[in-house]
């Protein structure tokens, strides 16, 4: 009964929140969380499991479901980071086929919940799928057509496959077969097509765009108004139940494929060529650059049949389809934005892609500034430089290539203003890339736009070349420590950038997005960090004797006061793959990685005369204290 208004928007405050949460539950209100599929999640960039607890409160439990493929890495890719999260082996367990004799047990239990019942013969058919496969979805697909059989079924009529994908195929044939085959190959390969899945709403307006679709459903009648009717694909997705979910996408509920399976069956039946699958996607195209929206009306050929049956002497017409118009933003009656169209920043830029219409891709997005400022106004930058990145792969031409990596890195050098305040695109990209505006035409088109549009978000555009230009050495700006930086690391794979002052601070050189920041609440300012040799956790000890061991792929973190005997003050830590040292001048201690002390260890008699060296005891701020050199130097 808590109010939502205080759930946090951006991600790292709402991975601390959701912990909270788990705190709250008690012995007669449990939190048990069962999270089906956490690979399929979508949206986040980079360790789309850092918010995930490796240690639960009491009266708290999880169960979670991951794929893991040793002959695919991509799907494995976050089964093995929870691998590494969670190193505990008892807590993973391999869902494995059900076996025959289980699977054949749950098809009659499922069958007896029914009240259905099958003949001999139709039993040895069920008996001889599940001996070649019984792998639960198998299962799930063989009772699901078994369902259907009558006593008086035909054998011929009666049959099974022995495999997911064949499953898959029976099932969409059959579909196709009762609801109209061109009507069911359209509506699903629109939803396979899409990034992230569609809304209803979205699909039908879609399919009423499509006139292959429309003249066979309208082969023997002009109907009034030239859009599909909503009950065909309503019958269409009852005979799906449970393949087809409902999930969140840019603020709105899509229908996407529950199971891997079915999108890749589904890209098995209907992608067949590449023309198949280019044009579904530049059909998903203009639908959100809004070509027929707004009640623009789109030409249409008249069939045969309806000529003949009506006398039409024309063999076009023109129809408006209802769809809706898709701009950048939807405004009120008084001028203001109330709401960006999310759907259109994240579907667009992916299907002008795959349907290679880079000329659109240039004028309307990548090279288009109001696209720039106002998908950077409603989204992470990121997000921004991912719709270049994705072109990338799919350009051959290297001098489009350098003019896309010009403006890629040109949002990158100013992603520190950028990140919070969108409105200094104009200056950014002007200041940066007036050099480059002599024979590259899309950045001149770039430019001269933030001349014209510009000057309405900020009126200071500057004239010359002022900023740092993409290619030479300064790479990022990374702004986020309100007090000086007392130390930093790279991490093995110079992946990633940890620093510390009063709070870690973890920053992809690659993106130079910001994918950590933890504030541990400890009194004074962090130094001598260290990481561990795998990069899982990273440590520090405090100007007031306290040490932080953070993990950096959760964002936990253990605080320990001084552990050393009479008052000895801290002067490092350090930190291996299973433990942590904490040490002064006269003794050290060592710690498990979730702060419990192991053991402690002092100096003899004589530690005066054999002291502890240490690396750092004064609080010079780490630009002050550390020359960095050639690494030929000493």
């Amino acid at each position: 009964m808590l109010p939502f208004d205080e759930i946090p928007d951006d991600l790292v405050p709402l991975t601390a929140y959701f912990k909270y949460l788990l705190t709250l539950a008690t012995a007669e209100q449990p939190i048990l969380l069962f999270l089906d599929s956490v690979d399929q999640l979508t949206g986040v960039q980079g360790n789309k499991l850092s918010w995930l607890p490796t240690r639960l409160p009491l009266n708290c439990k999880m169960i979670l479901s991951c794929a893991a493929e040793e002959s695919n890495p991509v799907i494995s890719r976050d089964y093995q980071l929870l691998r590494r999260m969670i190193d505990v082996e008892e807590n993973f367990i391999e869902v494995v086929a059900l076996g025959e004799d289980l699977a054949m047990e749950v098809i009659r239990m499922w069958m007896k919940t029914a009240h259905r019942d099958l003949n001999n013969y139709q039993w040895r058919l069920v008996a001889n799928a599940l001996s070649k496969c019984s792998l639960p979805i198998f299962v799930k697909l063989v009772f699901a057509e078994i369902c259907r059989w009558r006593s008086y079924t035909k054998p011929a009529d009666t049959h099974l496959t022995c495999t997911v994908m064949d499953s898959i195929m029976m099932l969409f044939e059959r579909i196709e077969k009762q609801h109209g085959k061109i009507l069911v190959f359209h509506a699903l390969a629109y939803i396979t097509a899409a990034k992230s899945g569609l809304s209803e709403s979205e699909l039908e307006d879609l399919i009423s765009l499509d006139d292959k679709v429309l003249d066979d459903v309208y082969q023997y009648h002009l109907p009034p108004v030239r859009r599909i009717p909503p009950l065909l694909w309503t019958r269409i997705r009852n005979d799906l139940p449970n393949y087809l979910s409902e999930r969140e996408a840019d603020g709105v509920s899509v229908l996407n494929w529950y199971h891997r399976q079915f999108r890749d069956t589904a890209k098995e039946r209907y992608f067949k060529n590449m023309n198949m699958a280019m044009y579904f996607h530049s059909m998903i195209a203009d639908y959100y650059l809004g070509i027929w929206g707004g009640g623009r009306p789109k030409p249409f050929k008249y069939t045969e049949i309806q000529r003949h049956r009506f006398n039409l002497a024309d063999k076009e017409g023109v129809a408006d389809r209802k769809v809706p118009e898709q701009p950048l933003a939807f405004y009120s009656k008084d001028g203001t934005i109330t709401r960006y169209n999310l759907r259109k920043f994240g579907e667009l830029p992916f299907h002008l892609v795959r349907s290679r219409r880079f000329n659109d891709l240039f004028e309307n997005v990548l090279f288009n500034y109001e696209w720039l400022h106002a998908k950077l106004s409603s989204c992470p930058l990121q997000a921004v430089l991912s719709d270049f990145e994705d072109a990338y792969s799919f350009i051959d031409n290297q001098n489009i290539v350098r003019e896309l990596m010009l403006v890629a890195d040109a949002l990158r050098l100013g992603g520190a203003i950028l990140g919070s305040h969108p409105d200094m695109l104009a200056p950014q990209l002007i200041g940066r890339l007036l050099p480059e505006i002599g024979g590259n035409v899309n950045v001149k088109m770039l430019l001269r736009a933030c001349d014209n549009d510009g000057a309405k978000d900020c009126a200071l555009l500057p004239v010359y070349h002022c900023l740092h230009t993409p290619g030479g050495p300064l790479k990022y700006s990374l702004e986020g420590h309100q007090f000086a930086v007392f130390g930093f690391c790279l991490t093995s794979d110079y992946r990633y950038v940890v620093s510390i002052s009063n709070r870690f601070i973890t920053w992809d050189l690659s993106t130079s997005d910001m994918t950590r920041d933890v504030n541990p609440g400890v009194e004074g300012i962090m130094q001598h960090l260290v990481l561990s040799p795998d990069n899982r956790y990273a440590a520090a000890f405090t100007t007031n004797n306290q040490s932080v061991v953070l993990n950096t792929l959760t964002s936990e973190f253990v605080i320990i006061d001084n552990p050393l005997p009479n008052e000895d003050p801290v002067c490092g830590v350090h930190l291996m793959n299973q433990f942590f040292f904490v040490y002064g001048k006269l003794g050290w201690c060592r710690f498990d990685l979730r702060g419990n002390l192991l053991d402690t260890h002092t100096n003899p008699e004589d530690s005066n005369k054999w002291p502890i060296l240490c690396e750092c005891n004064d609080n010079v701020p780490f630009s002050r204290k550390y020359r960095f050199t050639n690494s030929l130097e000493k």
